[in-house]
């Protein structure tokens, strides 16, 4: 049984109880964990209740050197029993906690790892000389990042943290006496550890499992969007002048098909549009000298007005979509364009995929394979990096996003009995012969049982939970490899 420490607004402590009638710790990864508990009543532990603010569970059982902290949101008493519900503090101060500017380092151009800058938002914490930056990743596995907002909470800030480098978070706290005297912020390229030395019979030691896939929100290519620049250009002569006339409507392809261009009337290699097909366009940029035509589809995709039948629109309004690079002329000497990866050039095997020159989106073919379009043409969604302004960076930490996006969400909830002392993010392996399904899974959730931690429950859910097609198709195992690298 877990001792429960309650400590009141000051997070002094109070009193410790050793028995609780139920209890389970919702231990999560990059979200809130959660506390769920029933201690008997006594006129002890009914002053206790009310007087306490929060409770600190010990990360292993009866060791309260390290300790997760909850707020208490909800209690109630009956005779019998004291129920009360808590929410991780530090997620609750992270969310009201607001840092003025983050400031970043002359020698890395204004960049910072990810222990520099928490450096930065301890000090905005509550109880700030007591926040230490824990365990993180050296600074030669990842690259550092910008982080120029301001008048921003620690909560967005870490999440742009997660979002940029896929790091996992762990918020603890250390008691000396009756007092919270550390409290520590680890980071971690991966929580948990390989468990190759656990081994499961499904008849015995699984109670039941739920295997989910959900094959909505796949994108097989990526393009990606940077900050956007203003440059001053000179204005060209009249004969070659290039003006941006708004034309809104549709436009409908009369040919077997039309070729699409860039701005700068540079084909797209094997991309076209089909006969009889309606896009949408907002305007067209003509020559002056010779009055000749393109029709803008997309942010950057143009196609001549020989090609295509206009029809003019009826709402003035209408908006083209992001799908390919953009470059928006502002007319005059300054051109705003958004930073894209259309130039940078990726080749196999020194890159984790091809990526030919003049291509505005990066793609996974053997996902596109499996989960694009049934004519074989991968399913495009569009990221922005509205901080980036290095191509060949943006093209790597677009690869980083589509490699998330690329397969089903897999997801397997599995009940097990007696699972013994497994910790959030281990890797552990199984084989579901009742539903047919090969399991390399990761722990992303622990019901942790307060009072028999043999009787937690978990739930593992990953990109790589494998039906035995997927796994002789080896698209997760190709995946998995490049995340490893890449990360």
């Amino acid at each position: 049984m877990t001792l429960l420490y309650f400590l009141d607004e000051t997070q002094s402590l109070l009193g410790i109880v050793d028995r609780q009638l139920s209890g389970t710790e919702k231990i999560q990864i990059n979200k809130a964990n959660e506390l769920d508990c029933s201690i008997p009543f006594s006129k002890r532990n009914s002053e206790l209740a009310q007087k306490s603010r929060y409770v600190a569970v010990p990360t292993y059982a009866n060791d309260p050197d390290f300790a997760h902290l909850y707020s208490i949101t909800t209690f109630d008493m009956t005779v019998s029993e004291i129920n009360f519900k808590g929410f991780e503090t530090m997620y609750e101060d992270m969310t009201a906690t607001w840092v003025g500017k983050i400031w970043g380092k002359d020698d890395t151009a204004g960049l910072l790892y990810v222990d520099e800058l928490l450096d930065q938002l301890i000090y905005a914490l509550p109880n700030e000389k007591t926040w230490i930056v824990g365990v993180t990743p050296d600074h030669d596995e990842y690259e550092p990042q910008s982080f120029d907002d301001e008048d921003v909470t620690v909560s967005s800030v870490l999440s742009k943290a997660v979002e940029d480098w896929g790091f996992e978070f762990d918020f603890v706290y250390q008691f000396q006496g009756n007092t919270i005297t550390k409290r520590a912020i680890n980071v971690y390229k991966q929580l948990g550890e390989d468990r190759t030395d656990l081994h499961f019979d499904v008849r015995k030691d699984l109670t039941g499992s739920k295997y989910t896939e959900d094959r909505s929100g796949i994108y097989t290519a990526l393009v990606g969007y940077g900050a956007t620049l203003k440059i001053e250009e000179p204005d060209a002569p009249v004969s070659d002048q290039w003006n941006d006339v708004p034309s809104p409507g549709t436009v409908k392809v009369n040919k077997t098909f039309a070729i699409l261009y860039t701005r700068e009337l540079v084909p797209y290699t094997g991309r076209r549009l089909g006969q009889d097909s309606e896009w949408r366009t907002d305007m067209y940029m003509e020559k002056a000298s010779t009055h000749e035509k393109y029709y803008r589809v997309s942010t950057n995709q143009y196609v001549n007005y020989i090609d295509v039948d206009f029809t003019a629109a009826q709402d003035d309004n209408e908006i083209i979509t992001d799908e390919d690079n953009s470059t928006t002329s502002t007319g005059g000497t300054t051109t705003e364009r958004i930073v894209d990866f259309t130039q940078v050039e990726w080749t196999s095997p020194e890159a984790p995929v091809n990526k030919p020159k003049g291509q505005g989106y990066v793609e996974v073919p053997s996902a596109t394979a499996s989960y694009g379009y049934s004519d074989g043409s991968p399913r495009i969604g569009v990221v922005t990096f509205d901080d980036e302004v290095l191509s060949s960076r943006l093209l790597s930490r677009t690869y980083m996003k589509l490699l998330t996006m690329c397969t089903p969400k897999r997801k397997l909830e599995t009940s097990f009995n007696q699972i013994g002392t497994v910790g959030i993010g281990d890797t552990i392996y199984l084989y579901d012969e009742r539903l047919d399904v090969y399991v390399e899974e990761r722990i992303t959730e622990i019901n942790r049982n307060l009072l028999n931690i043999h009787n937690s429950t978990v739930v593992a859910g990953s990109t790589f939970a494998l039906t035995p097609e997927a796994r002789q198709s080896g698209i997760e195992d190709m995946i998995r490899t490049r995340i490893k690298k890449y990360s």
